[in-house]
């Protein structure tokens, strides 16, 4: 045994040692960290999160934790079947509910985001005028709309919204609607 330093080849070498079962095991406790991970990185409200400095940053930091994350909840998804075949052939239960929170936490994004466009919208002064008044509403329209098919597509990705979600998003529709008919743009902007 002196020789030996890693841990698994000296217990390999006891008989009846349940290797794959610990193997199993390992991977489980992985997964379930990796999901939590997932699910806590995608808390706008939670203490990991760095707030950027600008609506338009912000949105894209919101828009890149989902970008990095939601491929692996997507493959948890498809891989689901398999994986638990595997873990119950080693009698090792796994809390399969925790994809349907990371997906679900997919909403809280999407609720961020949309809020944070809807307050940028609020503190537009509509009197405001003139050339850089123009362009500030311009890129907040561009915002709104990227923060609407974010929004979107987290709804797909979660399979729904909650009712809070569903209300930003009447309200970032109605804000959108109202930017059109006071500055239409060409069918190429949009």
């Amino acid at each position: 045994l002196g020789l030996l330093c890693d841990e698994r080849m000296v217990l390999k070498g006891f008989e009846g040692w349940p290797e794959k079962k610990v193997e199993c095991l390992r991977e489980v406790v992985a997964r379930h960290n990796e999901l939590n991970r997932i699910a806590s990185g995608w808390d706008p409200y939670g203490d990991a999160w760095r707030p950027k400095a600008n609506v338009i940053a912000e949105l894209e930091n919101v828009m890149g934790k989902f970008e990095a994350s939601s491929s692996t909840v997507e493959w948890y998804m498809r891989e689901k079947d398999t994986l638990n075949r595997q873990y119950i052939a080693q009698k090792i239960p796994f809390d399969w509910n925790l994809v349907k929170l990371a997906r679900e936490s997919s909403v809280t994004l999407a609720r961020y985001s949309m809020s944070l466009v809807l307050d940028a919208y609020g503190r537009l002064d509509p009197t405001d005028v003139g050339k850089q008044a123009g362009a500030v509403r311009q890129q907040l329209r561009c915002a709104m709309q990227t923060a609407f098919k974010f929004a979107f597509r987290c709804h797909q990705f979660a399979g729904g919204f909650d009712s809070e979600a569903k209300s930003l998003f009447a309200s970032l529709k109605a804000r959108l609607e109202e930017l059109e008919e006071a500055n239409p743009q060409s069918e190429g902007d949009r």
